[in-house]
């Protein structure tokens, strides 16, 4: 686990997770905060939204990733012109 919560990939979905917490608190909530703070949702849900979440982390992480690989490739590309 130490060395899964030092990986950029990690710390950018932890990042992310909690941005779209604070922008979209009815649709999304981190899972500590499922766990820890919320007596209304039983853990079965909690897990259930988490494995959700992660998939639609995922795809925004390769999108956004994606989109920077292409623009760095654009922008390399006109340099070199």
């Amino acid at each position: 686990m130490s060395t899964k919560v030092i990986s950029w990939t990690y710390l950018f979905r932890k990042q992310l997770d909690g941005v779209l917490g604070k922008t979209i608190p009815k649709y999304w909530v981190p899972l500590y905060t499922m766990v820890s703070f919320r007596s209304d949702i039983h853990y079965a849900d909690c897990i259930k939204n988490e494995q959700r979440q992660k998939k639609i982390l995922r795809g925004v992480e390769f999108s956004l990733l994606t989109a920077g690989a292409v623009g760095l490739a654009a922008f390399l590309s006109r340099r070199l012109k």
